[in-house]
């Protein structure tokens, strides 16, 4: 398990919960509610000296982009994070290698609303939360491995070898055809 995860879970309290044991119900409960779950182990990733977390201004605003070095903690992720809407059962194509989500982050919440007394927190919860963007972050969770299931061996380089806007949505087209 890394510490990215960790750091991550600590504002998206589902990546906690297992798809393979907990329920949707349970799922949305953390999501939709901001419920802390039952357990805060995290002892179903593996994780990878190649996971990292950062945030990329965007012209939209700030995104997360947390990459992923092992197959299993990127389905595991995008499976949890779709779980409130999909159930955790939600099936991730071995073609996919990237995913976007926008994610309640209730630990902000959280901080905002202590800093009113308790009296006017509902009051303030729904003025608050009518500006997605106050509570809302966007992420963007990447996987290290194939694209598309093509083994990194067989996209001739692409890691390693600079390409143009152009080659790259060549090698791009390329790669689905195959």
């Amino acid at each position: 398990m890394t510490r990215v995860l960790e750091t991550l879970a600590r504002d998206y309290a589902q990546l906690y919960l297992h798809p393979d044991r907990d329920s949707q119900d349970a799922y949305r409960r953390v999501v939709l509610s901001g419920e802390e779950p039952a357990s805060r182990q995290m002892s179903h990733y593996v994780g990878s000296e190649h996971d990292s977390l950062e945030t990329v201004d965007t012209p939209a605003g700030p995104v997360r982009v947390l990459t992923l070095g092992n197959r299993q903690d990127f389905e595991l992720v995008v499976r949890g994070l779709m779980a409130a809407k999909d159930g955790p059962l939600a099936i991730v194509p071995k073609s996919q290698g990237a995913a976007t989500f926008t994610v309640f982050n209730w630990p902000r919440i959280k901080r905002h609303l202590a800093q009113f007394p308790e009296a006017e927190r509902k009051a303030e919860f729904r003025r608050f939360t009518t500006v997605k963007e106050n509570y809302i972050d966007m992420l963007v969770v990447l996987s290290r491995g194939p694209y598309s299931n093509v083994e990194a061996e067989e996209a001739d380089g692409w890691r390693t070898t600079p390409m143009s806007r152009s080659g790259w949505s060549c090698q791009s087209q390329m790669t689905c055809v195959a």
